[in-house]
């Protein structure tokens, strides 16, 4: 029986790789999309660490690719401290990401399987739990749209549900293993960690039976272990995020892409390629699983805490549209979240173990004429609502023939498996796979980079010359990271969750487009299309000379003096800004920015370090964040940093001086030490034992 399971589990991995595969070597998208995640943040971040590894033999704390330097170790979505991710970087990108992201998918729906059996459920429970939840469609449709670390975090949560088994928590050397998984998510994706404590509390107190006090213990230690495991990320995301403009969200922010009611619908009837952040689809036997599940008692005291979640989730993901958001969205943490839909895929997660559920249950119910009549029922309905749906609005004929067909079908295999016992258990696992490989089909397409970006030769050219000690403004986002992260260019711009507000205040006044809110853009892109939408404001030269701005590449042309045009395409405008500044300068004043400056001996700009050679008496200033973490030397000695406006800045006194600064965090270091006590609390009863 142990090698049979085996020959399923390879098959299963196999049918990923098969639909996966093929596209290990290319970027996620979702069809029809122009953007991805994964080409936007996460591949940029993977290239630029393999180079500060790979040349300068240091793990990057600080990015200067970017909007002016930040604190990539404070980045969630470098994932910098997440054990599995470095196994990433020994890759070329973007294989190592694909890689990473099947893995995570294939071991999520093994986790589910283990979760079931290990519960009392058949191996055949188990397996149909597997394939919902590695098949989920909104799950693929987060693929589609590259957003990786949310995928890595969610996969965990199945593993998390082992540990929280009644049998792993009594045993000593295995009790604090749900923190550890709890900290895992959190170094994943800190957006992710509500959903996993919320299922930690809920499952603690229905599913286990010590005292009300004794579960509440429980639940605060694994949570002191989690955030003490992933305390390298955690302190400086507080600070970083306390600095940021997502500090300041409003409720409207919060709640973008809210689930409008309507949406609930495509429970029955998927959204074929559609916005990830608004499927609703599970599979058609999902879907009946939870009307099964619903009406049919035995069955129904089984799933009541996953319907519970599974109600929960849909409702918190309504967002705007319904109370529970707005209430919760005050609780700490809670308000740096947005898009409320997210919490859709945990009822994802419990549609997946009510469908093993049924299935093992499903059999064993002897309430023949109550599950007769509402297949029956059911199957009725479904089929007027789809007649009926095509008939008033005569559109979406595909979405409404599959949902109908497939809806029909495990309805029919319903019926068949209660009738026939275990004889149709087989048939319903084929069903689903096939259903769902359909709707996952239309929210997946993978393209390789030469046809994501063809860059323009005499540009490269012309910028690669001199990028070493400048920065390039694109109003149009004309240059992706993606491509500047490959050439070692660093752009003022950029795309970011997280952003310094002094420093969106700083470009906001030097490119001239007004910041309304919170933007993952800088500059932010009104209706979201960076060709057209920042046509017609004029940039401050003389801010953006200070960023050492000295390319201004467009898609459009713009009227500028002090700007001259060096070179014109079809789609590209590039102007030279007479302005531009070197990344540092000497000056008099020591409060603001001279209009007058001198120009330092020599400098080089590494990972983590900036060395510069330079004369006093002067101000020096650096073109780059003044952030908590740099400590700057002068000749070997310790000297104060007093930034001027945003940049770093230190007064030399006469002489010719040597200066260096690090980008040495405290609070880095504050994190790693707590995490190694974490590690040592876990580790120690197994060792121990």
């Amino acid at each position: 029986m142990k090698k049979y399971k085996w020959i399923v589990f390879i098959f299963t991995a196999l049918a990923s790789l098969l639909v996966l595969g093929p596209g290990i070597d290319k970027i996620p998208f979702i069809p029809g999309s122009q953007y991805s995640d994964l080409l936007l943040t996460h591949y940029p971040n993977v290239i630029y660490i393999q180079q500060a590894l790979r040349e300068h033999h240091t793990l990057p704390l600080w990015s200067n690719l970017i909007l002016g330097g930040y604190p990539l170790y404070a980045d969630p979505l470098s994932s910098l401290f997440y054990p599995p991710m470095w196994f990433a970087w020994l890759f070329p990108a973007p294989i190592g990401l694909n890689l990473i992201i099947i893995i995570h998918i294939i071991s999520g729906g093994i986790g589910v399987y283990l979760f079931l059996k290990k519960s009392g459920y058949s191996f055949y429970a188990g397996i149909i739990g597997m394939l919902t939840f590695s098949w989920m469609p909104k799950l693929y449709a987060h693929l589609g749209a590259g957003h990786m670390t949310l995928i890595m975090a969610f996969c965990l949560i199945p593993w998390l549900l082992i540990c929280l088994i009644p049998e792993q928590m009594n045993d000593k050397r295995k009790s604090n293993l749900a923190g550890l998984i709890l900290g895992l998510i959190f170094l994943a994706d800190p957006r992710i960690y509500p959903f996993a404590i919320g299922v930690l509390i809920i499952y603690m107190l229905v599913a286990h039976r010590h005292n009300f006090f004794s579960k509440i213990g429980i639940i605060s230690k694994q949570t002191l272990i989690s955030l003490t495991l992933a305390a390298p990320l955690l302190i400086p995301l507080l600070k970083y995020a306390g600095l940021s403009m997502r500090s300041s969200l409003s409720m409207g922010e919060m709640a973008i892409y809210s689930l409008p009611p309507s949406r609930l619908m495509g429970m029955l009837f998927p959204d074929l390629g559609g916005n990830q952040e608004l499927i609703t689809y599970f599979g058609a036997f999902g879907f009946l699983a939870v009307v099964l599940s619903c009406v049919i008692r035995p069955i129904h005291r089984d799933v009541l805490l996953w319907l519970a979640i599974f109600v929960f989730s849909i409702l918190y993901g309504l967002g705007s549209n319904f109370i529970i958001f707005p209430i919760l969205s005050e609780a700490p943490g809670i308000n740096l979240l947005r898009v409320p839909t997210r919490i859709i895929l945990l009822a994802g997660l419990a549609v997946s173990v009510i469908s093993g559920i049924v299935v093992d249950r499903l059999p064993k119910s002897q309430n023949k004429s109550v599950l007769k009549l509402v297949l029956v029922i059911l199957c009725t309905f479904i089929t007027l609502l789809s007649v009926g749906i095509f008939l008033v609005l005569g559109t979406q004929l595909f979405e409404v023939t599959v949902g109908w067909i497939f809806l029909v079908v495990v309805t029919l295999l319903s019926l068949g498996l209660f009738t026939y016992k275990w004889r149709w258990r087989w048939a319903i696992a084929p069903v689903i796979l096939l259903n769902l490989i359909i709707v996952n089909s239309t929210f997946l397409e993978y393209r390789p980079l030469n046809a994501v970006y063809s860059h323009d030769p005499i540009l490269e050219k012309t910028i690669l010359d001199q990028s070493t000690g400048i920065r390039i403004y694109s109003p149009s986002d004309s240059i992706p990271q993606f491509f500047a992260a490959s050439k070692n260019l660093k752009l003022a711009n950029g795309i970011n969750p997280i952003q310094l507000e002094t420093y969106v205040g700083y470009m906001e006044k030097a490119t001239g487009v007004p910041q309304t809110g919170y933007s993952v853009t800088t500059p932010p892109f009104k209706t979201g299309n960076p060709a057209l939408d920042n046509i017609g404001y004029q940039p401050d030269l003389e801010l953006l000379g200070r960023l050492a701005v000295k390319y201004i590449i467009s898609s459009y042309p713009m009227q500028m003096e002090n700007a001259e045009p060096i070179y014109f395409s079809d789609q590209l405008y590039v102007y030279e800004n007479k302005y531009a500044r070197p990344m540092a300068w000497l000056q008099k004043s020591q409060d603001s920015i001279g209009v007058e400056y001198g120009e330092v001996r020599d400098y080089s700009f590494s990972p983590n370090q900036i060395q510069i050679l330079a004369s006093g008496p002067n101000q020096l200033v650096i073109s780059e964040n003044a952030y908590p973490g740099w400590v700057c030397k002068v000749d070997g000695s310790d000297t104060e940093i007093n930034p001027i406006d945003i940049f770093i800045s230190i007064e030399l006194e006469p002489g010719v001086h040597e200066i260096q600064c690090d980008f040495l965090p405290v609070d880095l270091l504050i994190g790693v030490f707590l995490s190694l006590l974490a590690l040592v609390s876990i580790v120690k009863p197994v060792i121990w034992n």
